[in-house]
């Protein structure tokens, strides 16, 4: 059983932004740092799987439970938990230097094999959002798939196999944003002249003079 003091906490679990979703990450905090892991555990596979848990809470609770999962020797669970977070977070927050080694190293592993997939998939969706003429959203995909190549996540050979799709998605992202500037600078459209109602016209029928025989 593995245990990192409560200080790597403090420097990895973001607040959370309910009132009852950092009330379960301050108790699942506080039971880590009293080496309850188990119970942590529970805790906070109970939140994470909560359809009513914010999800900007998510990430916290998953790093509480990848946390405990690391201390536990539940490494496949942990490896698990830790997808879930790489694919939430694929590029590495700044806090993740605090976390504890094996913690870093797991997380590490995963990026390797998690990466790759996730930067053909988002070069798919720019391509389609760009068709959609979505620029905006194309521009973000476009752009995460050159940081996603350049983290340094990725192994020499993975560096090496999306090296193409890095090229596409750099001349895109100029693409992208000539397109989104020409159609800023599109006149609007003029509004359509609205035709006038015909008049109704009346069909007056002259009395016939009634002879009476």
């Amino acid at each position: 059983m593995r245990f990192w003091p409560a200080a790597v906490l403090i420097v990895t679990i973001a607040p959370a932004t309910g009132v009852a979703a950092g009330n379960a990450v301050d108790d699942i905090a506080t039971l880590y740092a009293n080496a309850v892991f188990d119970e942590a555990l529970a805790l906070a596979a109970r939140a994470t799987a909560d359809s009513t848990t914010p999800t900007a809470d998510l990430q916290p609770l998953r790093r509480l439970k990848l946390l405990c999962e690391v201390a536990l020797g539940h490494d496949v669970d942990a490896a698990r938990t830790a997808e879930d977070i790489v694919r939430v977070e694929p590029i590495p927050s700044a806090s993740e230097a605090d976390l504890p080694p094996p913690v870093q190293k797991l997380l590490g592993e995963v990026r390797t094999k998690v990466v790759p997939a996730l930067v053909r998939d988002r070069y798919q969706r720019g391509r389609a959002r760009l068709e959609q003429k979505d620029y905006a959203h194309a521009l973000e995909d476009f752009e995460l798939v050159i940081s996603l190549v350049d983290t340094g996540a990725l192994t020499s050979s993975s560096q090496a196999a999306l090296a193409d799709i890095r090229l596409l998605a750099s001349g895109f992202v100029d693409l992208t944003r000539a397109k989104a500037s020409a159609s800023a600078a599109e006149p609007a459209p003029a509004p359509h002249a609205t035709a006038a109602p015909a008049a109704r016209t009346r069909q007056i029928t002259r009395p016939e003079a009634i002879v009476e025989k």
